[in-house]
């Protein structure tokens, strides 16, 4: 794709060295606010991604490239992008980040709305441990969604990156750089009804919240909400309770149904605290794999697969210890019987030899035989005939 696509022009081309150290390559994606580019930092020859500014007049934007690379830039965590850097060149803000290979999470749920029960818990965790590191350094990220959780080739490992803390509310600044009251800021399907609201005391909630959301998609294929008109979209996210993942789809858990709807409560006090207790919880609800916390698709076909075997009971009991202890004395019984029951069979071959067919013998063997006439005995003293 090349930058002569887009009707904005551009600051920076293919070819080009910013700041002095990063040369700049591939365009691999641009948005509403800026182009994002593979370079090389010509000094170590590391691999960087650069994020520009398109309006770099705008003090809005400014403040919020400047706002996600300072979110981003303290947080040190595997599920969060890495920030390296903040360049000016040409006028305009860079931001000099990790190097990503991959693709959203969006762009997953595009190909398969549903994702295999076990894929969406491990996805869940590790988006929930990513925020959980964030909100220890005192951000909110404020605009969790699909776009904005990236799934990075990387050995066929499940990994996730959260992206974008452009709108981040980092809770020790000056609070008029997060907005104005009643403005809403983020993606409309995974606010929080207090983000709805307009309320200016949000806090890390939203985010478990949107988390929720994700997952809610996840598991049933669609967003908790859905509305092709925004205001009504707004006030059923803050009134309407949304059906039961487990109702939309059967094989889902009750268990995470039941916990994927306290992370959508509408009152945050009903909601899971924190997004350290979520990713706890969710982890409850996977097997350990080797010793590593990440699962691997093969780990996930093989689990679903197992979750959908059905559980069937012996007819046939198991023979306990003292049974076994006692085998000897059944096997000589055993061994008794059929030598009577030959014993049996042989003399019974005997008589058929006798003149009767073995199957008479057979159908005889429950006959009684008829009595035996003693011949007759001759009076004493009588004389032979």
């Amino acid at each position: 794709m090349s930058d002569t696509a887009h009707a904005e022009p551009s600051p920076i081309r293919a070819g080009d060295l910013v700041a002095g150290k990063y040369r700049i390559h591939d365009l691999l994606g641009h948005g509403g606010m800026g182009r994002v580019y593979s370079a090389t930092n010509e000094s170590t020859g590391k691999s960087v991604a650069l994020k520009y500014i398109l309006d770099a007049s705008s003090d809005d934007a400014r403040a919020r490239f400047a706002r996600e690379a300072r979110a981003a830039g303290r947080i040190h965590h595997p599920n969060v992008v890495d920030v390296y850097d903040t360049v000016e060149h040409a006028g305009t803000t860079c931001i000099v980040m990790e190097l990503l290979r991959g693709e959203s999470l969006a762009a997953r749920l595009a190909r398969s709305p549903r994702l295999p029960i076990q894929e969406a818990i491990a996805i869940a965790i590790e988006v929930a441990r990513g925020i959980a590191a964030a909100h220890d350094q005192g951000v909110i990220h404020r605009d969790l969604k699909p776009g904005n959780l990236f799934l990075p080739d990387s050995d066929g490992r499940l990994r996730v990156k959260v992206l974008d803390f452009g709108i981040s509310k980092i809770l020790e600044a000056d609070p008029q750089h997060v907005t104005n009251t009643g403005v809403v800021l983020g993606t409309p399907h995974y606010l929080s009804p207090e983000q709805v609201r307009g309320r200016t005391d949000i806090d890390a909630r939203v985010d478990v919240y949107a988390i929720g959301a994700v997952l809610y998609e996840m598991l049933t294929g669609r967003p908790p909400h859905e509305h092709t008109h925004l205001p009504a979209l707004l006030v059923e996210i803050a009134t309407v309770v949304p059906v039961a993942p487990h109702l939309v789809r059967e094989e889902v858990p009750r268990a995470l149904s039941d916990l994927t709807m306290r992370a959508l409560a509408k009152d945050p006090d009903a909601r899971i605290a924190t997004a350290r207790e979520l990713a706890d919880a969710l982890e409850r609800m996977v097997e350990p794999s080797t010793g590593e916390r990440r699962i691997s698709s093969r780990d996930v076909l093989a689990r679903e697969s197992l979750e959908l075997m059905p559980t069937v009971e012996a007819s046939v009991p198991v023979p306990s210890l003292e049974r076994g202890r006692r085998q000897p004395i059944a096997v000589a019984l055993a061994l008794g019987v059929l030598v009577l029951v030959a014993s049996a069979l042989g003399w019974w071959w005997q008589q058929g030899q006798a003149g009767a067919a073995p199957a008479t013998i057979a159908v005889a063997a429950d006959v009684t035989p008829p009595p035996v006439e003693p011949p007759p005995v001759a009076p004493v003293g009588a004389s032979p005939a």
